[in-house]
């Protein structure tokens, strides 16, 4: 049977204004890979679209960002600039224990927010109905 998760997640633009610089270099450090901060452009809506959508997609791993970390989530942007989703370590692990097959990662900004969904279809393909 095939078991739908989701998270949902808003964050204000304002958020990273409100930090020290230092304080909030370490944290964009700490939250985004690499390759996340490259493919942002250092772009605070585009930056903070990529921390909503992990916290959306921890959510719909049921557990939190805490317990999978920043790094094992990863949102990076296509050509075409559609958000898409690469999991590693214990986030990847954990969407394993669920069977998750599948993602969609939608990431919107306006002028003073930015919010991201992650929805997950995970379990099995299995066409037969439930037992009893």
């Amino acid at each position: 049977m095939i078991r739908v998760y989701s998270g949902i997640d808003l964050v204000s633009l304002d958020r990273l204004d409100r930090l020290q610089p230092e304080i909030r270099e370490r944290f964009i450090r700490r939250a985004l890979t690499v390759r996340e901060i490259e493919d942002s452009g250092g772009l605070p809506n585009s930056i903070l679209g990529k921390i909503a959508a992990k916290e959306a997609v921890s959510k719909a791993l049921e557990c939190g960002i805490s317990a999978v970390g920043w790094q094992s989530i990863e949102i990076l942007s296509r050509e075409n600039g559609a958000p898409y989703l690469v999991l590693h370590a214990a986030a990847n692990q954990a969407a394993l224990e669920k069977g998750i097959f599948s993602w969609s990662i939608s990431i919107t900004h306006e002028r003073t927010h930015a919010a991201a969904v992650a929805i997950a279809l995970g379990g099995s393909l299995d066409t037969e109905s439930p037992k009893g």
